[in-house]
């Protein structure tokens, strides 16, 4: 259309009149476990601007999670506000801004002790933290994620979203150096969504039905190395054997029930240590519009598979035309040295990429 934004997705009008409803299984295969019973995929809580602003508090806490196979592990995740009678959520909240927003997050650290270091550019400091609005074109000076947030302290983050910021799709997590990917692939992120302004985009993508999907590596093996190396006692398994394998939404197993022939909007994330996916959904028609927050010259782009790496973002049309189970399935493959994001693993230091 000229603007360089979005290109033609009138395709995505052509919609067949609804029928029954069908059903994505979320397996993930091979790194999702298969057993256990089928669960409603719950969305993360969405919190949006108000009069021009979102104003949060976040506490970073720990909170023990239990899988299906009796496996236990204490990790880090965000809760809002500062009671602990209120469980910390994994993911975190969806916060929604508009450009012109200001988003004001008081970010508490409410985890234990930290261990003792004075080196830098090694894993450390696995209690300390900070925030980082990934994707997000803002001044770096608000988004500060050089400042250090140490366990019993909090710092206000006051962030203005530029009035030109794109609509896109992006995510907070920790970026303290040293600590990235325990906290970060431990659980402690959550989408953040720039919402398209009026026009932006056609009326056939800004009228589409949306679900939000964040995929979570989970991999206690490396978790417990990088803890261990980072001097913390935080996260120790219990009662079962190494977990690997991929939650959606905080779930070991779901399912979206949509509709037949409706096109629907998956905002993607994707986050863990050093695997990649290749998701592709069986029987379905894939349009890929955005990848890390940015839409694509001419979209829909009609994709088999849609790449991810750890702290991507995908925005993706998806639509069926008969009803039936269909599985999302993702192909993993390790990153290796051929990732260039990357968040860091247990055998290096530093904050790792997580941008």
């Amino acid at each position: 259309d000229g603007t360089g934004r979005i290109g033609t997705v009138h395709e995505l009008c052509h919609v067949v009149k609804e029928a029954h409803a069908w059903r994505i299984v979320m397996t993930l295969a091979p790194l999702l476990v298969t057993a256990g019973l089928v669960l409603a995929l719950d969305q993360p809580r969405a919190i949006t601007s108000k009069d021009g602003t979102l104003d949060i508090t976040l506490a970073l806490a720990a909170v023990k999670f239990t899988a299906s196979n009796g496996a236990r592990w204490w990790t880090r995740a965000y809760r809002e506000g500062v009671s602990n009678e209120t469980d910390p959520e994994l993911p975190g909240p969806t916060l929604r801004v508009s450009a012109g927003d200001r988003l004001r997050v008081n970010l508490v650290n409410a985890l234990g002790p930290d261990a003792e270091s004075s080196e830098h550019n090694v894993l450390s400091a696995p209690n300390t933290t900070n925030l980082h609005t990934h994707g997000m074109h803002v001044s770096p000076n608000q988004d500060n994620n050089i400042v250090p947030v140490p366990p019993g302290e909090s710092y206000q983050y006051e962030i203005d979203v530029p009035a030109y910021h794109m609509g896109g799709t992006h995510w907070y997590h920790p970026h303290h150096h040293g600590a990235t990917a325990l906290q970060t692939a431990g659980g402690a992120l959550g989408v953040l969504v720039v919402e398209d302004a009026p026009g932006e985009v056609p009326p056939e993508l800004s009228q589409m039905a949306e679900k939000i999907l964040v995929l979570t590596h989970v991999d206690t093996a490396t978790a417990s190395r990088i803890e261990e190396a980072s001097g913390g006692t935080l996260h120790v398994l219990s009662g079962g054997s190494d977990v690997d394998q991929v939650l959606v939404n905080g779930k070991e197993r779901s399912s979206i029930t949509l509709a037949v022939g409706k096109w629907y909007r998956l905002r993607v994330l994707f986050s863990g240590y050093d695997k990649i996916l290749y998701l592709a959904l069986d029987g379905c028609e894939l349009g890929l519009l955005a990848k890390d927050g940015v839409y694509l010259g001419v979209a829909p782009r009609w994709v088999d598979t849609v790449f991810m790496y750890p702290g991507a973002r995908a925005d993706v049309a998806v639509r069926c035309a008969a009803a039936g189970k269909f599985k999302l399935r993702g192909a993993e493959a390790s990153t290796g040295r051929r990732a260039r994001r990357r968040l860091q693993n247990g055998n290096g230091g530093g904050g790792g990429g997580g941008g």
